[in-house]
């Protein structure tokens, strides 16, 4: 949607894709769990400019911005299973094992929940 709304996409474009989406997912069963890793869009700039990858360094601000609204509002509308979000600003699991196992732990936890319990599971908890 959002690169429909960018205009990298027409109205035809996205249809096309919108029609083989909803076709491609007709045959495949939900997530048993969903897993967002919440970040701010300054946080991920800063991460950005740690890989060094020119591609992604070059691309304005407005663009993260508007990224991290899709996502946000595209998790808060998931009602396809249990979703389990991840504050993880403070987090640096690619170079901290503690960091990497605190997800685990979390990812485990979820897993073991019943589906009828909240959709969202949300772990922000001092970490």
């Amino acid at each position: 949607r959002m690169y429909l709304e960018y205009g990298y996409l027409s109205q035809e474009e996205y249809d096309v894709y919108n029609n083989l989406l909803n076709a491609l997912l007709e045959h495949v069963s939900p997530p048993k769990l969903m897993i967002y890793l919440r970040v701010s869009t300054d946080e991920a700039i800063r991460r950005i400019h740690r890989r060094g990858r020119p591609d992604e360094i070059e691309v304005e601000r407005e663009y993260w911005d508007h990224l991290n609204q899709f996502y946000e509002k595209n998790y808060q509308d998931f009602n396809l299973g249990k979703l389990l979000v991840l504050q993880v600003d403070g987090l640096d699991y690619v170079h901290r094992p503690e960091d990497r196992q605190y997800i685990m732990d979390k990812i485990r936890q979820a897993h073991q929940m019943p589906a009828g319990l909240p959709t969202v599971l949300s772990a922000a908890d001092g970490k």
